[in-house]
């Protein structure tokens, strides 16, 4: 990559050469294996740098200049009385206000700056390789469809910063129009991210620009990454699925190039503690959202003089979305369509939770919300926690590292509620610790965790 000074050895699929000798006559082996060689040799390029970047213009072109839109384009100026240019021209803008303007420089720049907040204000990024060569092969095939769970703005950046620094191409990213914030937008569009209306409404133009541009870039083999709850959680459990741009994407894969795959990776993202967590806290006592604005960007710079603790990336089990879009989905009505996604949503959240990674805090929390009694003993405490664990390793759910040592990451995990105000340390007669909860904070901030 451009600005990448390590250089690295990536090793793609092997040639087995018995199989080429049996196959292919002995005059044409040579040519054979040469033209297979550099087809493998692309192949691995393109997980590593990704398709071409085509120019705006281009990509505009593509998406504007077929017969689908065309055709939208003279409809909407029957409906509305205005020029078919006219038309086009509100269409270009849409366009502009939907798509990103990738740049590596950008994302060579971002690196330099967040590392810091990836290696010292959080404590470092666990993730398996078994789990990056699931993407690494989804992007080796075809294209790799990313749907992270959603707890934190950070999830935005995240992902991309660790498939970069695992080499692979980063991913374009379906972001709120909430977050076309200027000064910011500059940076999102230029490290892959492009922008949807929350709601369509009665709008045609906005929904059919977005969908040909999701489907140019599924198409030209760019990595995507959409958030299929759609906004943040603020209690840490999974929302249910949004259906919207889930739809897009398998109308996407029906347009796939042939002998490409499009591959969804349910991806579940754990933070030890989640930065937005005292404003989530907020939210769920019944204060109003904060919009999202320059300001609140500033505020957010405050998050570098505090801990985190580690973050935790897995990879569920793949699913093949060519498969779903050739079992008839063009032939289906909107009627038909709905129980199609809303079983493939609901299977893509159950593969994010089998694939999230228990936390001590979680534990923790757990035992002291599962109290009926204001206080609970600490040894008391140690053994409820023992016994989820015991029930949540059988049930084969992953564990943090810091689950290792199961009661120092607990001790640790309520030494920081106590820190917070989350809980209180007393003491009972004979020494033992007594924990109880705040009362204001039993349903609150608890839950955000």
């Amino acid at each position: 990559l451009i600005g990448k000074g390590d250089a690295f050895v990536q090793a793609g699929e092997p040639v087995d050469l018995r199989e080429v000798i049996a196959r292919v006559p002995e005059d044409r082996r040579a040519r054979t294996l040469r033209t297979l060689l550099r087809r493998y040799l692309h192949r691995e390029s393109r997980t590593v740098r990704g398709p071409r970047l085509l120019p705006r213009r281009v990509m505009r072109r593509l998406v504007l200049d077929d017969p689908p839109m065309r055709e939208l384009a003279r409809q909407e100026a029957r409906a509305t009385g205005q020029s078919i240019d006219k038309v086009h021209r509100q269409m270009e803008r849409t366009f502009d206000t939907i798509a990103a303007n990738f740049r590596w420089w950008m994302i060579r720049v971002l690196d330099i700056v967040l590392r810091p907040l990836w290696t010292r204000v959080f404590n470092g990024v666990d993730v398996p390789e078994d789990d990056m060569n699931r993407i690494r092969t989804a992007i080796r095939d075809g294209s790799a469809i990313l749907v992270p769970s959603h707890k934190s703005h950070f999830d935005y950046l995240l992902l991309s910063w660790v498939l970069y620094n695992h080499d692979l191409v980063v991913p374009h990213v379906v972001a709120g129009i909430n977050l076309k914030i200027p000064g910011v937008a500059f940076f999102l569009r230029r490290a892959g991210g492009f922008f949807i209306e929350r709601s369509f409404g009665t709008d045609r133009i906005f929904p059919a620009v977005f969908s040909r541009y999701l489907r140019e870039l599924v198409r030209q083999g760019y990595p995507v990454e959409f958030f299929i709850e759609g906004g943040r959680t603020r209690s840490g459990k999974l929302m249910p699925p949004k259906l919207g741009v889930l739809g897009m994407v398998v109308d996407a894969a029906g347009a796939r190039r042939p002998s490409r795959d499009v591959t969804l990776l349910p991806i579940a993202l754990a933070y030890e503690r989640v930065a937005e967590e005292a404003a989530y806290a907020r939210e769920l006592g019944g204060a109003d959202k904060a919009p999202e604005s320059i300001g609140q960007v500033v505020k957010a710079t405050r998050v570098i003089r505090k801990r985190f603790g580690r973050l935790y990336l897995r990879v569920g089990e793949p699913i093949d979305l060519g498969a779903v879009a050739d079992a008839g989905w063009d032939e289906m009505d909107d009627r038909a369509r709905r129980p199609v996604l809303q079983s493939l949503g609901e299977r893509i959240i159950h593969r994010i939770g089998h694939s999230t990674v228990v936390l001590p805090s979680s534990l923790v929390a757990l035992g002291l919300l599962a109290n009926n009694q204001r206080g609970i003993r600490q040894p008391d405490l140690m053994d409820r926690i023992e016994r989820f664990r015991t029930l949540l390793d059988a049930a084969g759910a992953r564990s943090a590292v810091s689950l290792a040592l199961p009661t120092r990451g607990t001790r640790l995990a309520l030494d920081r509620f106590a820190a917070e105000g989350l809980v209180s340390d007393l003491s009972a007669e004979d020494g033992t610790r007594v924990w109880v909860v705040a009362p204001e904070r039993h349903n609150t901030r608890s839950a955000a965790r």
